[in-house]
C-alpha cells in the first residue's frame, strides 16, 4: 500500500464492508487485519513504533453489555488499548469482551489490548451525566434532545444514565432549558480499589488551573500506580498560551517525577491532548483541533526538555491521520529521536466516531447476545478504522 492509499483506505474501507456479507467462516479477521501481526504490534510497541490507537469506550459511559460488545469488536480489530470508566462492572465486561475477542483471534500468542481506566482530579465535562424531569417537558416538544444524543440514552421516560457519557449536547438545544448536568469526581480510595482490578493503565483528566487537585491526587494514588500499573496518561485541552502550556506540562511532570518512584518503577508516560473533547463523530474538520495541541505540546515539550509519548484524542476519527500526516506529526521509519524524546506523535485515541460505526452496523445491540455474522461485520467495520491509521506505518520484521 503508497503511503497516499493508506490515509484514503479510513473514510472509505469502513463503508464498503458495511456492504460486504460476510461470510460463515469462523471469526478471523481476513480482510484487513490479517495483514497486521497483531500479536508483535500491540501494545507498547505501537507507541514506540508511532501507530498506538486507544478505543475510548467513555469514562462516563456504564453501559456494561454494549462496552463488552465494542471491547470485543476492537479486540478483533486490533486495537493497542480500551480506555473505560473506573468502575468494577464496567472493568469486568471489558476484560470479558477483550478475552472473547482474543479467543476469537487469529493469533493465539495475542494477549489482547491493554486495558486502562479514566478518572479526573476536579471538574471535567468527561465526567458528567445529563439529567432532567420528563414532567416538565412540552407536551408538543420535538425532542431535540434525544434527536442529536450520540449514545441513544434518552428515551421518553428521560435520561438513560448507563449510556450518557456526558458529551452535553443535549443541554443547548432543549427549548425550555431542563437538561442539567451532574458533575462527580472519583474518590481517591474507590481508584486505588480499581487499580487491584486487572487493569493496566491510568488516565489522569486535568485542566487548568488544576494543580493543587492534580498534586493531591497523585500523591494519594502514587503507591498504587507505581507498582501495579505500565502506562500513565495525563489528559488536557488546551492549557492557553505557550508559556502557561510549558509552565502546566512542567508542574505537572514534576509533580508526577519528584519522588523519584515513578522514574523508577520504568513506567511509560502519555501525554494526550483532548483538542475538542467528545466531538469526532460530528464530522471531519473536528480533527483538526487535536493535530494542532498536539503540535503545539510536542514544540513545548521539545523546548522544555520534557519526557513522553503523545497521543491525540478530541475530536479524532477517519481524517486524522491525513492530517497528522500534513502537520507532520506521523512517525517514519527509522524516526531521529532528538534530546531522548520522540518529535513526533506516537499515536491516537478514537471514541465517539469509533463508537458510532459500530453502532451503525449494529443497530440498538443493547446486550452481549451478538450473533457470529453480526460480530463479524462490526468487527470488519472497526478494522477500517484501526487499519487505516495502522496501515500507515510498515509492519515490523
Amino acid at each position: 500500500m503508497t503511503e497516499r492509499n493508506c490515509f484514503a483506505i479510513a473514510p472509505h474501507l469502513h463503508r464498503r464492508l458495511l456492504r460486504k456479507r460476510p461470510s460463515r467462516r469462523k471469526l478471523c479477521l481476513q480482510h484487513p487485519r490479517s495483514e497486521l501481526n497483531v500479536a508483535s504490534t500491540r501494545g507498547l510497541g505501537s507507541l514506540e513504533k508511532g501507530s498506538w490507537f486507544k478505543l475510548i469506550c467513555g469514562a462516563s459511559s456504564q453501559d456494561a453489555s454494549s462496552i463488552r460488545n465494542l471491547c470485543e469488536v476492537y479486540t478483533l480489530a486490533g486495537v493497542d488499548c480500551i480506555d473505560v470508566a473506573a468502575d468494577e462492572s464496567i472493568i469486568r465486561a471489558a476484560r470479558k469482551g477483550i478475552d472473547a475477542g482474543v479467543a476469537r483471534g487469529l493469533h493465539k500468542t495475542d494477549e489482547g489490548p491493554l486495558l486502562m481506566v479514566s478518572i479526573n482530579d476536579d471538574s471535567d465535562p468527561h465526567f458528567r451525566k445529563a439529567l432532567f424531569e420528563v414532567k416538565y417537558c412540552l407536551k408538543d416538544c420535538k425532542r431535540p434532545c434525544e434527536m442529536v444524543c450520540p449514545a441513544e440514552a434518552i428515551d421518553l421516560t428521560g435520561v438513560i444514565a448507563d449510556r450518557c457519557y456526558g458529551c452535553g449536547r443535549c443541554i443547548p438545544v432543549c427549548p425550555i432549558g431542563i437538561v442539567n448536568a451532574i458533575e462527580y469526581v472519583h474518590d481517591t480510595s474507590h481508584v486505588k480499589s480499581m487499580l487491584c482490578q486487572g487493569v493496566d493503565c491510568l488516565e489522569i483528566h486535568t485542566g487548568k488551573g488544576h494543580l493543587s487537585q492534580f498534586t493531591r491526587l497523585w500523591r494519594s494514588i502514587e503507591d498504587a500506580v507505581v507498582n501495579k500499573l505500565k502506562i500513565v496518561a495525563v489528559s488536557f485541552p488546551d492549557l492557553g498560551a505557550d508559556d502557561d502550556m510549558a509552565q502546566a506540562l512542567r508542574e505537572m511532570w514534576q509533580v508526577i517525577s519528584g519522588s523519584g518512584r515513578f522514574l523508577k518503577s520504568g513506567l511509560t508516560l502519555i501525554w494526550q491532548t483532548d483538542g475538542r473533547p467528545m466531538s469526532g463523530d460530528i464530522g471531519r474538520g473536528t480533527a483538526v483541533h487535536s493535530v494542532r495541541l498536539a503540535s503545539k505540546v510536542l514544540r513545548l515539550l521539545d523546548r522544555e526538555g520534557l519526557p513522553g509519548h503523545v497521543q491525540l484524542a478530541g475530536g479524532t476519527n477517519f481524517a486524522t491521520a491525513r492530517q497528522m500526516r500534513e502537520a507532520g506529526l506521523l512517525r517514519k521509519t527509522g524516526a531521529q529521536i532528538d534530546k531522548g524524546r520522540l518529535m513526533t506523535a506516537s499515536g491516537i485515541a478514537v471514541g465517539g466516531y469509533a463508537r458510532k460505526i459500530v453502532r451503525e452496523e449494529l443497530g440498538d445491540k443493547y446486550d452481549d447476545s451478538l450473533n457470529e455474522e453480526e460480530l463479524q461485520r462490526a468487527a470488519e467495520c472497526a478494522s477500517g478504522l484501526v487499519y487505516g491509521f495502522k496501515s500507515c506505518f510498515p509492519n515490523p520484521t
